[in-house]
């Protein structure tokens, strides 16, 4: 009887679950519609861009300023040749 009902348990879960990707994708899509086309960037990242820009929109005063709150130093974003750029220094 445990079995079971912890089995219900879990299919409803999931059904939970893939209810709450299909809102979370709708909502980013209207919100940020060009920043889940760009490479290696899903749902899920788009999401977490939105929620800490939307957080620390104080700190968000340029590019530099976004990628250092992401903790990417913007040297990378800009470098000619990437596999020799510095490491950050903060």
């Amino acid at each position: 009887m445990a079995l079971r009902t912890l089995s219900r348990r879990i299919v409803a879960l999931d059904a939970e679950i893939a209810d709450l990707d299909t809102a979370l994708q709708q909502l980013v899509t209207a919100a940020a519609p060009v920043l889940t086309s760009h490479l290696g960037i899903g749902v899920g990242h788009a999401a977490q861009f939105l929620t800490t820009a939307g957080q620390n929109i104080d700190k968000m005063h340029s590019e530099a300023a976004f990628a250092r709150l992401c903790g990417v130093p913007p040297s990378l974003c800009r470098a000619k040749n990437p596999s020799i750029a510095a490491a950050p220094r903060w």
